[in-house]
């Protein structure tokens, strides 16, 4: 066979030759994309969650004002304000559409917080009209459920929360989406 080989004239040599070449290159680029030390590639995910906010008890009834929104923050990139229905005087749903899970390389959690100023244990008024309650956001009892796989969790993380002045004790509930539209606290 090594003697036909040298029989062939120097055009086939190099046809023979270069396909021999590329077909080497071919089978290590396979070989590399299958390889364990090729970079892992995560595909970002999207969830739709039920958002439910339950008042644990109205403690000031100065204010006729309801929670109509929640405020979710996501990986710390932008902000989202999340529509709340009223069910009953202690539970308020609301939709969160296409939340991404968190991948390799997103370090900040998502945050949320609703303010209700019927769970305000303190008032202040500023000489400016603006008015602060204490605690001024809640996050303590949301619960968040997964619209495509059922998955429920109480979000338990609770955090002060940076967007109001910390006098008047702001909170908010911090989480990670993970693959599967699983939720951790953390």
């Amino acid at each position: 066979m090594i003697l036909k080989f040298y029989l062939i004239d120097s055009k086939k040599k190099r046809k023979i030759f270069c396909s021999l070449i590329i077909l080497s290159f071919l089978i290590s680029g396979v070989n590399c994309k299958n390889s364990p030390t090729s970079p892992d590639i995560e595909e970002i995910e999207y969830y739709d969650y039920e958002l439910i906010y339950q008042r644990p008890e109205i403690v000031n009834y100065d204010f006729a004002w309801e929670p109509d929104f929640a405020t979710l923050e996501v990986k710390g990139l932008y902000t989202w304000t999340i529509a709340l229905k009223q069910v009953n005087k202690y539970k308020f749903i609301g939709e969160i559409k296409n939340l991404p899970i968190h991948i390799k390389g997103d370090y900040k959690l998502n945050s949320i917080y609703i303010v209700d100023p019927k769970r305000w244990e303190e008032v202040y008024t500023e000489p400016s009209g603006k008015t602060w309650g204490k605690p001024h956001s809640v996050g303590d009892v949301i619960i968040l459920r997964n619209k495509q796989t059922g998955f429920v969790k109480k979000l338990e993380h609770i955090v002060p929360n940076p967007d109001f002045p910390s006098q008047y004790e702001p909170k908010m509930a911090v989480f990670r989406t993970i693959k599967g539209g699983i939720i951790k606290d953390y």
